[in-house]
C-alpha cells in the first residue's frame, strides 16, 4: 500500500510539471472556500475536486482501478478530472468582477507566466498540412481510399504510419496499430514481427499471413528490402507515394470482389 502511495505522489508530481499552473489552482480553491457561498458550485470547484484529488492519492484507490482489470499506467488519467482550467478561469472572473478589463488583463498574465511555453518542447513540430498528421500518410491513405472499390479496406502499413492513418480515415482497417510501438505492452503480431522485426521482409512469410485475414493492400517503404519481388506472387504495384510502396494482393482483392463487393458499397 505505502508503494501505491509514493507513486501517486510521482504521478502527481509529473501531472503538475515544471510550471506553476496546478499551484496557481490551489490559490483558486483557497480563494473559493472564503468567497463562494453558492452551493451548486461550491460542490463543483470545490469539493468533488478536493474529494478526487484525495481519492487519487489513496493507496486503496490505485489498488482498486488495477484490481478491476484497468491499467496501472493510466492512473494518472484521474487527474483530468479535476476541473483546473475552469475553476483558475471562474475566480478570476469572480475576482475581477468589478473591474474587467483589468482582471482579464491580470488574469491572463497570471496564467501564461504560471505555466510553459509548448511550443519549445522538442516533440512539437510545425503542422505538415491541415490533418496534423505526416503528409505520405495523408497521400498514401488518399490513394488506397480513391483506388478502394467498395468499402473493404484491411492493409498493412510501415510502423511510422501506424497511429495516424486512423486519424485520417476510420475506413481503413489495419493489422496491427499504435498498441504494437510502446514495447512495455509486450504485444505480439505476426505481421507485425516479418515487417519491422528483420533486416529484410520475407514476402512469402507475409502472404501466408496476410491472405488468411483477407488483408487486401500492402504499404512499404521503397528503401525496405524484400526477398523476392513481390509482383511474383500475385500483388499489384499501384503506385509509389512519397517513398512509399503501395501493392494490392490481387488473390484478396477478387475474392473481396465475390463476397464483400455488394454488401460493402462505398461511403464516401
Amino acid at each position: 500500500m505505502y508503494e501505491n502511495f509514493t507513486e501517486s505522489i510521482i504521478i502527481l508530481k509529473n501531472y503538475i510539471g515544471s510550471g506553476y499552473l496546478f499551484y496557481l489552482y490551489m490559490i483558486t480553491v483557497v480563494y473559493l472556500i472564503f468567497t463562494e457561498k453558492e452551493k451548486r458550485r461550491r460542490a463543483l470547484v470545490i469539493y468533488a475536486p478536493l474529494t478526487i484529488l484525495i481519492a487519487f492519492l489513496l493507496p486503496v484507490t490505485r489498488h482498486f482501478y488495477v484490481l478491476i482489470g484497468l491499467d496501472h499506467e493510466t492512473y494518472y488519467r484521474i487527474l483530468w478530472l479535476i476541473p483546473i482550467g475552469i475553476t483558475i478561469a471562474y475566480s478570476g472572473c469572480k475576482l475581477f468582477a468589478a473591474h474587467r478589463r483589468i482582471g482579464l488583463l491580470v488574469s491572463i498574465t497570471v496564467v501564461i507566466l504560471s505555466g510553459t511555453y509548448v511550443y519549445h518542447n522538442q516533440h512539437i513540430s510545425k503542422a505538415e498540412n491541415l490533418y496534423n498528421i505526416p503528409t505520405a500518410t495523408v497521400n498514401v491513405c488518399a490513394y488506397i481510399l480513391e483506388d478502394a472499390e467498395f468499402d473493404y479496406i484491411f492493409a498493412v502499413f510501415p510502423k511510422e504510419h501506424v497511429q495516424y492513418v486512423r486519424q485520417y480515415s476510420s475506413h481503413i482497417k489495419l493489422a496491427y496499430g499504435r498498441e504494437m510501438l510502446v514495447e512495455r505492452w509486450g504485444f505480439d503480431n505476426a505481421i507485425y514481427d516479418v515487417m519491422e522485426n528483420h533486416d529484410i521482409i520475407d514476402i512469402s512469410a507475409l502472404l501466408e499471413i496476410t491472405r488468411p485475414l483477407l488483408i487486401n493492400y500492402l504499404v512499404i517503404h521503397w528503401t525496405r528490402a524484400i526477398s523476392d519481388n513481390p509482383e511474383n506472387y500475385g500483388l499489384l504495384l499501384l503506385d509509389q507515394v512519397d517513398g512509399l510502396l503501395i501493392y494490392r494482393d490481387e488473390e484478396v482483392a477478387q475474392y473481396a470482389r465475390d463476397v464483400f463487393g455488394p454488401a460493402y458499397p462505398k461511403r464516401w
